[in-house]
C-alpha cells in the first residue's frame, strides 16, 4: 500500500508541480505502472492486496488525468502482464507460456510502451491504461 498507492500518489504530487504550466512547467506525461492483476486476479492466495494496489493504480491514472489536464499534463498506466523479471517465480512464468502469445513478456516491452505513452506522439492519450500482457 505505501510503495503501490502512497508512493506513486507523493511522486505524482512532486512531478505535477514541476510540469505544471500554471507553475511555468511545460507540461507533461506521468505513467503509473499497475498490472493485468488488477483486472484479471490470478487467484493464488495471499494476493489480495497487490491486486487492490495495482487496481487503485489504474483508477489514480485515469482520475488524475481529469485533475491536471488543464496543468497541461496527461496521466495514464500501463498494467504488465506475466514479464521475465527474478519475481517471476515458475508458477507465474506458466501463466504466461500457458497465454495466447504463449510467452511471457519482456522488460523492454514494457519499457517501450511507456516511452510510447510520454511521447508526443501520444498526446491526445489520457486517462487510459494499457495492458501489455500477450492477451491476458
Amino acid at each position: 500500500m505505501q510503495v503501490n498507492i502512497v508512493g506513486s500518489m507523493l511522486c505524482a504530487k512532486h512531478a505535477i508541480r514541476a510540469m505544471s504550466t500554471a507553475h511555468h512547467g511545460k507540461g507533461g506525461s506521468i505513467v503509473t505502472i499497475a498490472s493485468i492483476a488488477a483486472k484479471a486476479p490470478a487467484g493464488a492466495r495471499g494476493t489480495v492486496p497487490y491486486e487492490a494496489t495495482k487496481g487503485a493504480m489504474v483508477t489514480f491514472a485515469r482520475g488524475l488525468s481529469n485533475e491536471v489536464a488543464s496543468e497541461g499534463i496527461r496521466s495514464n498506466s500501463v498494467s504488465p502482464g506475466v514479464i521475465d523479471t527474478e519475481l517471476a517465480y515458475p508458477e507465474i512464468r506458466d501463466l504466461g507460456e500457458h497465454g495466447p502469445l504463449g510467452r511471457i513478456g519482456r522488460p523492454d516491452e514494457i519499457a517501450a510502451t511507456v516511452s510510447w505513452l510520454i511521447s508526443p506522439e501520444a498526446s491526445y492519450v489520457t486517462g487510459s491504461d494499457i495492458p501489455v500482457s500477450g492477451g491476458l
